[in-house]
């Protein structure tokens, strides 16, 4: 019980961060990046405890969305897909610590 507690844990803070870096980059709401993230198969696999999911930087688990997205017959997601990128992810995470970074200052 407490493992399961401990990988639904895992699972929340990943989100968390894939939310914030799908806003930087689509500029779209909370809740249909989150609705992208929870109809993914890498959420699936997050939720079956797939030991490489679970692994993986939440960085990471976005590139692999993007990636379903991009392979999807679905032209709108595609179009997610192809903002979903390793480059972009990276430049969403630089932003996203630049202005935390100038927060602190304030």
């Amino acid at each position: 019980m407490e493992e399961m507690k401990k990988i639904n844990n895992v699972i929340l803070e990943k989100m968390s961060i894939m939310i914030d870096i799908m806003i930087k980059i689509l500029g779209c709401e909370y809740s249909d990046a989150y609705g992208i993230i929870i109809r993914s198969k890498t959420y699936s696999l997050l939720q079956k405890g797939n030991y490489s999911a679970l692994h993986d930087s939440p960085q990471a688990n976005l590139s692999s969305i993007g990636q379903e997205l991009r392979e999807s017959m679905n032209t709108e997601y595609q179009k997610l897909g192809n903002a979903l990128t390793d480059q972009n992810i990276k430049k969403a995470m630089l932003l996203m610590i630049e202005e935390n970074d100038n927060k602190c200052l304030v």
